[in-house]
């Protein structure tokens, strides 16, 4: 029986929830399942199938409550920042320009293609064809890099001003939600 593996698991289970919990609020709830599962299981094995454990002091406890606990917070709030701020992440923002290229107008079919890493041949992910019908007056789009996390230069917090100037991507009401969060993982930092 020991202590510290009972520890380390169940801060891994609440760090990949905090992780992932501001893109997958359900973890939540398989969080808690999980700690409750951890919680029976380990109190079974305990009184009725291990033998008495060495007598240890609070240590360990006390240092999962002051260092790993409140840095796993802190996780919680960079990430929800950076994952908030990067919505929708599909690197597409629309242009100020209505007047799409004469080209491009008809139908189109594409098919979903992708290069090696190391710059080989172009590879089909799939055999199917997917019509697509563009007339005039469709919104024009552009590429963007909605990535905060690995904007260059780092950005720390992801403020909504270090979007790119020449492609916006937030909305105004995510602006605000990004500046909230931003301010937060700033009160979290000089808390922990």
């Amino acid at each position: 029986f020991y202590l510290a593996d009972l520890y380390t698991g169940m801060s891994k289970v609440v760090f990949l929830c905090f992780w992932y919990a501001s893109i997958i609020p359900a973890v939540y709830f398989l969080t808690a399942a999980t700690l409750m599962v951890h919680y029976i299981s380990y109190k079974f094995a305990i009184l009725r199938s291990y033998r008495a454990g060495p007598k240890l002091g609070a240590e360990l406890a006390i240092y999962g409550r002051v260092y790993i606990f409140p840095l796993a917070v802190f996780f919680l709030f960079m990430q929800a920042d950076y994952n908030w701020s990067s919505f929708p992440f599909d690197n597409v923002c629309e242009t100020n320009s209505t007047k799409v290229t004469d080209s491009y107008i008809g139908s189109h079919n594409l098919q979903y293609e992708y290069r090696d890493k190391d710059g080989g041949e172009t590879n089909f992910l799939d055999n199917i064809k997917y019509p697509v019908e563009i007339s005039e007056g469709d919104s024009y789009y552009k590429f963007c890099n909605q990535d905060m996390y690995n904007h260059s230069p780092k950005v720390f917090p992801a403020f909504p001003f270090f979007q790119d100037d020449e492609s916006r991507w937030m909305s105004d009401d995510q602006a605000v939600f990004s500046w909230v969060f931003s301010i937060l993982v700033i009160v979290v930092l000089t808390l922990v």
